[in-house]
């Protein structure tokens, strides 16, 4: 997902990546800041978290506060993928702007 995201041409500029932490999985674009430009800067992109005594992932997205909200357009799903693909279409301009 996150190669696929970033056209060839500007792989050196921008990348997708992702963390691990506990049982979340936190997706983020990196790019150089505009100063320093050769600094890089991490922008949330979504969170997602497993919910082990339910089964599902919940999203998550990050507003002007800067805290976590849950997604309510798609609040969670029983397959990690589902939400991938909610966050790729980003119906809303949340995720991706």
């Amino acid at each position: 997902f996150c190669d696929e995201r970033v056209p060839p041409a500007v792989r050196d500029k921008v990348r997708i990546g992702f963390r691990i932490e506990g049982s979340e999985v936190v997706l983020f674009e990196e790019r150089p800041a505009f100063r320093p430009p050769h600094e890089c800067r991490e922008m949330p992109v979504a969170k997602f978290k497993f919910v082990g005594t339910r089964q599902v992932w919940q999203l998550y997205c990050q507003h002007r506060d800067l805290h976590w909200h849950r997604y309510q357009a798609l609040p969670e799903a029983p397959r990690f993928d589902e939400l991938l693909d909610e966050v790729s279409a980003d119906s809303t301009g949340i995720f991706w702007g």
